[in-house]
């Protein structure tokens, strides 16, 4: 795991260079060291997915966590929420249970509505979805190369949605070759603790080919997934509720020259999940289906002390709900945006741009639903400052709305080392956020509200960290935050509503990275989180412990332990709150190599110790699951 504790940052993984990572943070002092050569330096250690990610991990006082695609592969058959909910401080409700499992995203004690999810640069969220979120089931985890998770509210450089965590997402790019080819496969068990039949109702492929020829690169890869066997509610009956995953990407790149670039992405994602009705805790015939279609080009033109980003992103979301209640919903979203970071010395760099928003749901006669839609411009300034061991960074956005009007936000990042061999640190974050109302609140048939104003979120935190640079890193932050005007359902009056008392969430985050030798490493962190009446499914006490043995590149074992604390939780059935039951898991895998060039085979049980346990009142959880796979790359 790459990991940025607190503002450091340190590479685990073998196939990743800590040099590479350093590069970033005295990337601006290279660059005006030798004045002759400025002609000639194009910044590339700071092309990234984001340019508004900070210069190096200790340029900007926040807690960051990087996910390489080594880090991923203990969770490539389980996806991408399970992942992230081995990090201190989120909770991803559904990562537990069936494949086919709605996802919520609780960080720091936000909702799914005050996350934002970032692909390859782009924001990506549904219009007709309930929290303006991405769906992370329809994304495979074999297409990804790096996660980045930057908590905080930092609507100011990322805009709506980013109130307690960006996830910014880059996935594989293509093979320094002419032909790369790749191909995973994998087959399982998918039961419950209860139900341990042992039958293989797991199954998943990903397969692609990319490479580079001259001046061009080109990806194009495809997954499939299918999980059956298990009911979506747990009841009497146990129907089994099938879900399916797919996905087609293609994308095509041109270096015009050294300075300018541009990159063409074409693809569509399809989920399909059989579901049960929650309500009135039965068994139904009920189905979610969704299809997106994305379209987006991407510009890149380096200068000797600057680099200017473009991208358009033209996003279509086909959504049935197939049951009694049923609804069809077309949706569409643009996506704009202008980045450009210029370094004007040795202490001084600017990032400065503007977004462009436009989210729209198409009329449906048949449900007696008109067309609607609303518009966000976004422009945004940020500063940074290095000198000697103090670092600063400050900024903010104004976002104007076609529906309620503008909203400033803003952050201030100072952070500051201790001592001369920079091993340790401290730093302050203070920082605002909003979250945008979505357009079935605005304009929908239940409920719209056309005076609702944005939630904003104000937060501030600080902490310190040590970095040993010899493998060894801890960190310890506190975090409070406060949430204004949140959106609740008034259901006497039938109505969205802005709430006039504010809801709040605080807590301590610590986390620990050590090398044992050459070969054993060691991964720990702890999570407490305090939140108002009205929060619901987050642990006050969350634990993660994970150890791995590497003895060669292609072996590896890794143990992992999971301990996840009391929370409250609410039957919908009879709208009363329940606490659910504390509970630990463990999993286990094992990697080896095959003999064949860059392939791999690999068992993991999760769920070792089969505990039954409930993570959403009513729902499936899994229990023992065995999956084996091979994976082949050319």
């Amino acid at each position: 795991m790459a990991v940025q504790l607190l503002g450091f940052s340190q590479t685990v993984a073998k196939n990743q260079s800590k040099k590479e990572i350093q590069s970033q943070v005295k990337g601006t002092k290279d660059l005006f060291r030798n004045q002759s050569q400025k002609d000639t330096t194009y910044l590339n250690e700071v092309i990234l997915s984001d340019l508004k990610a900070p210069l190096g991990s200790n340029f900007r006082g926040a807690t960051q966590v990087i996910l390489n695609s080594r880090d991923l592969l203990p969770f490539r058959t389980r996806g991408v929420a399970t992942a992230l909910n081995q990090l201190a401080g989120i909770e991803v409700n559904g990562s537990r249970g069936p494949q086919g499992s709605i996802l919520s995203i609780y960080a720091r004690g936000g909702r799914s509505k005050q996350t934002l999810v970032i692909i390859d640069g782009i924001r990506v969220a549904d219009p007709a979805s309930a929290s303006l979120s991405y769906d992370l089931r329809l994304l495979d985890i074999s297409q990804i190369d790096i996660i980045k998770v930057i908590k905080g509210a930092n609507s100011s450089l990322y805009g709506t949605n980013a109130g307690v965590v960006v996830i910014d997402i880059s996935t594989k790019k293509s093979v320094e070759k002419p032909v790369g080819f790749v191909l995973n496969t994998h087959i399982g068990t998918h039961q419950t603790a209860e139900n341990q039949n042992n039958s293989l109702n797991y199954t998943s492929v990903f397969t692609g080919l990319s490479g580079e020829v001259a001046s061009w690169n080109y990806a194009l890869r495809y997954s499939q997934l299918n999980a059956t066997g298990v009911s979506s509610f747990n009841t009497p009956g146990q129907i089994e509720d099938p879900f399916s995953q797919s996905g087609l990407h293609l994308s095509l790149g041109k270096n015009f020259s050294d300075q300018l670039s541009t990159k063409l992405i074409v693809e569509t994602q399809k989920i399909s999940a059989d579901y049960d009705d929650a309500f009135m805790g039965r068994d139904a015939k009920n189905t979610f289906q969704t299809t997106r279609d994305h379209l987006a080009s991407q510009w890149t033109w380096r200068q000797s002390r600057g680099v200017l980003k473009a991208s358009v992103s033209l996003a279509s979301y086909d959504s049935k709900d197939i049951s009694a209640y049923g609804s069809s919903v077309l949706a569409n979203n643009i996506n704009a945006e202008l980045i450009y970071r210029y370094f004007v010395n040795e202490q001084w760099n600017i990032i400065t741009g503007v977004q462009y928003i436009n989210d729209q749901i198409e009329d449906n006669p048949d449900q007696n639903t008109p067309a609607t839609d609303y518009s966000i411009i976004d422009p945004f300034a940020s500063i940074g400052y290095i000198i000697g061991r103090f670092n600063m960074q400050f900024g903010g956005r104004f976002n104007h709305h076609s529906q309620y009007g503008g909203e400033w936000v803003y952050h201030v990042n100072p952070s500051l080392f201790l001592d001369q061999s920079e091993r340790f640190m401290a730093h302050f974050s203070l920082s605002s956020a909003f979250i945008t109302p979505t357009l079935g609140m605005f304009f929908g048939a239940y409920g719209a509200n056309v005076d609702l104003l944005p939630e904003t979120n104000q937060n501030t935190e600080f902490g310190l960290s040590f970095d040993a640079k010899k493998g060894t890193q801890l960190g310890l932050t506190y975090f409070d935050r406060k949430e204004q005007l949140a959106i609740y359902f008034n259901g006497p009056a039938f109505l969205y509503e802005n709430q006039m008392n504010d809801t709040w969430a605080k807590g301590l985050e610590f986390q620990l990275v050590t090398s044992l030798g050459e070969q054993f490493k060691v991964q720990a962190n702890y999570s407490w989180t305090q939140v108002s009446e009205t929060a619901i499914r987050i642990p006050k006490h969350k634990a993660n412990f994970n150890l791995q043995f590497s003895p060669s590149e292609f072996t590896q074992w890794s143990l992992s332990m999971a301990y996840t604390g009391k929370r409250v939780d609410t039957d919908f059935s009879t709208y009363e709150q329940k606490t659910l039951k504390a509970f630990s898991l463990i999993d286990l895998q094992y990697g080896f190599p095959l003999g064949l060039l860059n392939s791999r085979g690999f068992v993991s049980v999760n769920n070792l110790g089969n505990v039954s346990f409930e993570e959403t009142v009513g729902f499936q959880t899994l229990g023992r699951n065995i999956r084996l796979g091979i994976e082949i790359g050319l």
